[in-house]
């Protein structure tokens, strides 16, 4: 999640929107590994110690945009305080395709999963966030071993949907999805889902 200090701060915020906006503009015209700190800084029009001074490298400023950009998509469609229930997940697993299939289908082609892999992780990591914050409030035991391996389940098998072409409709491989995890997070569902 984003600290606080960079939620307030304007001009970080700024900042860090043009550096995104650059980005998001080079991996489209050239694969990851083409770009470099000089073409973000200079189509951002900001000097390369202004780059540093908000990321450590260009892999940084991608998974710092990966997260923020999924946390915005979640943001809009979820409620103030979201539980495990079986609209949630249907939501964050429809918010992971749209997501991971608009991600990918974005970025000029790459020579190699691992890089697209790379890129995309930091939308597993939130996810994983994003469950074990619900299973907190459910009082779940063990609420990062639920989350870890519901999350992989759910964006492992959407990135693969993503990457192969999305050949059956987001809705479908949602309740698919959904159907191979229900009897697994039964117990941890909110009790009104369960009655």
């Amino acid at each position: 999640m984003l600290d606080e200090a960079e939620k307030i701060d304007p001009r970080v915020k700024r900042t860090r929107q043009l550096l995104q906006n650059a980005m998001l503009e080079l991996v489209q015209e050239k694969p990851m590994e083409n770009i470099t700190v000089q073409d973000i800084a200079a189509r951002a029009e900001v000097n390369r110690a202004t780059f540093y001074a908000h990321f450590e490298d260009k892999n940084a400023l991608m998974n710092y945009m990966v997260r923020d950009m999924f946390q915005a998509r979640l943001e809009a469609k979820l409620s103030s305080e979201p539980t495990v229930t079986m609209d949630n997940l249907r939501l964050l697993i429809m918010t992971t395709c749209e997501f991971l299939g608009e991600f990918i289908g974005h970025c000029a082609p790459v020579r190699q999963l691992n890089e697209q892999a790379v890129m995309v992780v930091q939308v597993q990591a939130h996810l994983s966030e994003t469950l074990q914050a619900w299973l907190r409030k459910s009082g779940t035991a063990a609420p990062e071993m639920v989350a870890t391996t519901t999350g992989w389940a759910i964006w492992g098998t959407v990135f693969q949907w993503a990457r192969a072409g999305r050949k059956i409709p987001a809705e479908r491989l949602t309740e698919q999805i959904l159907s191979v995890l229900q009897s697994g997070l039964y117990a941890y569902l909110s009790d009104e889902v369960r009655a």
